[in-house]
């Protein structure tokens, strides 16, 4: 699998269960100010022309701000990707998250070309709504995924995510990995056929709203390996029975904050 970046890049091999997953290492060119790293490997591949393959980011002040969590029965709202819980008494939900890239047929930014089913979006407004999604174009850094390929992995400058340039930069980030077979927006039919993985272990659902914050103010790398938050075989239909689906299945990933 090629990287497709600028030159004197390195790659870094950190044998997950499914293989050597590959991201963008080093170098990195323009990249100005903080970055976020990530690599995502799937049990099986990546379904590239019908799956849809999320990383959710939520910069905040408040590390006990709700962070992003999987949308698994309805309200479908955008069909994905929600808060975790309301932020206060009155039921207002907080942002969840305030960006993403995906890596999806639907939300895709570059060609066949040029980045692939890449795409980066910043939310402006309730995240609950597809319309306040704004297309920014490709992460900075990217691998490109082949038909047997089992991991996406990217390089993004946070500042693109700010709605202010000269806001200073919030003190956390909050992160949450997402893959799914289907985006049933504003479609309250509980009849959907929906299955899904995310962080934690999706056949308990005491673990289902889970997402890591890490703070931005040092570089940091996290594993799977390091939290143990994401096991092998916990796809679920909604909330019922669980599915062996290995293109669905996320059984590693590597999150890392670098100046």
């Amino acid at each position: 699998m090629r990287l497709r970046a600028l030159p004197l890049l390195l790659l870094v091999c950190l044998v997950p269960p499914g293989g050597c997953a590959r991201y963008p290492e080093g170098g990195g060119g323009g990249i100005r100010g903080k970055r976020l790293v990530v690599s995502l490997t799937v049990r099986g591949r990546i379904r590239q022309d019908v799956y849809h393959y999320f990383v959710l980011v939520n910069q905040t002040d408040d590390p006990n701000d709700p962070g992003p969590v999987p949308v698994v029965d309805i309200p479908w709202g955008n069909g994905f990707a929600a808060p975790a819980r309301p932020k206060n008494n009155a039921g207002a939900d907080a942002q969840g998250f305030n960006g993403f890239v995906s890596y999806d047929p639907v939300y895709r930014q570059g060609s066949q070309a040029a980045g692939g089913n890449y795409g980066l979006w910043r939310v402006n407004g309730p995240a609950i709504f597809p319309t306040n999604f704004e297309p920014l174009g490709l992460p900075d850094l990217f691998s490109p995924v082949g038909e047997n390929d089992n991991v996406i992995s990217f390089q993004l400058s946070l500042a693109r995510l700010k709605r202010d340039a000269s806001a200073p930069d919030p003190r956390y980030i909050q992160i949450n990995l997402l893959a799914t077979n289907n985006l049933p927006r504003n479609d309250d039919d509980p009849a959907v056929f929906k299955l899904w993985d995310a962080l934690g272990d999706g056949r308990d659902t005491g673990t289902i709203n889970t997402w890591i914050t890490i703070p931005i103010d040092q570089d940091i790398v996290r594993t799977n390996r390091e939290t143990d938050l994401e096991p092998s075989g916990d796809v679920r239909e909604k909330l019922g029975a669980g599915v062996d689906d290995p293109d669905l299945d996320i059984v590693d990933w590597t999150v890392e904050i670098r100046s």
